[in-house]
């Protein structure tokens, strides 16, 4: 977590021309809302970096035709079931149909 001199950032406004309650106001709501701002060490382990971006983009990416892949067999797979169900099912319709 980033640590905020509020001294140092009131003394900064004050030489930028702001009144001193003003300026001790405004480091007071900064110290006071410290715990949203993250030290760089913190940024660099929870956000992501570009990078970070690139590398999910491009696993997602060959996760993605792997699992084309995969649906593209499954295909085939059931077509041939099908197709030998279908045979099977004919010859039977018709030693049915010769035995009677």
């Amino acid at each position: 977590m980033a640590i905020i001199d509020t001294l140092q950032v009131s003394k900064d406004l004050m030489k930028a021309g702001i009144s001193q309650d003003a300026a001790e106001e405004l480091a007071f709501q900064f110290k006071r809302n410290e715990e949203g701002f993250l030290s760089k060490k913190e940024a660099e382990e929870k956000l992501a970096t570009k990078k970070d971006i690139e590398k999910l983009r491009s696993d997602t990416k060959i996760k993605l035709e792997e699992m084309n892949s995969t649906i593209a067999e499954s295909k085939a797979s059931i077509i041939k079931w099908v197709a030998a169900m279908l045979v099977a099912q004919s010859g039977i319709i018709i030693s049915a149909i010769l035995v009677s």
